[in-house]
């Protein structure tokens, strides 16, 4: 039985993420949810962190609902 990081789709909306916050700098929960069907931004978001690329966590409250903002953070040019 494949582990959920090896399967093809959760394979590919890593991808789709990486490639979201690379384009956009953030990511919010709806964001991956009505843009990419990812329901599990926290997982991807783990596994990135775990392959290295820097992001980082905002925790935002607005009307009373909590969510959080994931940064990417390009790594700097030496």
């Amino acid at each position: 039985m494949e582990t959920l990081e090896k399967s093809e789709t959760f394979e590919t909306k890593i991808n789709k993420v990486l490639n979201h916050l690379q384009t956009h700098s953030k990511i919010t929960s709806w964001e991956a949810i009505t843009k990419y069907r990812c329901s599990r931004l926290a997982a991807v978001i783990f596994v990135l962190k775990d392959r290295g690329h820097n992001i980082t966590t905002q925790r935002v409250t607005e009307n009373k609902k909590h969510f959080a903002v994931y940064h990417f953070h390009m790594p700097s040019k030496l």
